[in-house]
């Protein structure tokens, strides 16, 4: 998973969350998101019983392109 991430991208956290929005039932959406300094990176399942990962989206930074979330400087 980490592989599909580019090395000059530097990792600042990763939250996983479970979407039980299908109405409640398994499968589930499973979803891990990795936070960088350039982008967020979304990975889910391949399939429903979950044996492989796959990045399907990837979106802007929070940190690079939002205002602080955390106090870094002052």
């Amino acid at each position: 998973m980490i592989r599909e991430i580019n090395e000059n991208e530097q990792i600042i956290s990763i939250k996983t969350s479970i979407d039980q929005n299908k109405g409640g039932v398994f499968p589930y959406h499973y979803d891990v998101l990795v936070f960088t300094d350039k982008h967020t990176h979304l990975f889910g399942c391949e399939d429903d019983r979950c044996t492989k990962v796959e990045k399907y989206s990837e979106m802007y930074s929070e940190y690079q392109d939002e205002s602080l979330i955390l106090p870094l400087s002052n």
